[in-house]
């Protein structure tokens, strides 16, 4: 499965690649609107079947969705963090850069 992340205001989407006799088509398997699930730059990161990362064109709420449905799983509450500019994985830690310099894990 691959997430496609395009640089309009249409949303995000989590596609298949499945075989068609002897071609190769893109399968939809969930699609998310721009106002639920509009990450910014290349900042997301996948752990197990998560995606991290930053919602909303320059605001970078955290989010979290369940990559093989597209289901929110983090609690709206995590949204008044804002402005978070990237995730990485080191060590087995998730960590959050915010535009203001403070590293959250």
């Amino acid at each position: 499965m691959c997430f496609i992340r395009p640089a309009t205001t249409t949303g995000e989407r989590a596609a298949e690649i499945v075989a068609k006799g002897d071609e190769l088509a893109a399968e939809e398997v969930w699609h998310r609107s721009a106002s639920d699930l509009r990450t910014i730059m290349a900042a997301s990161v996948l752990i197990g079947d998560y995606l991290y990362g930053g919602h909303g064109q320059n605001q970078g709420f955290p989010f979290c969705v369940n990559f093989m449905t597209g289901e929110n799983s983090l609690a709206k509450e995590a949204r008044a963090w804002e402005r978070a500019r990237s995730g990485d994985l080191r060590r087995g830690k998730l960590y959050f850069r915010y535009e203001n310099g403070l590293m959250a894990a």
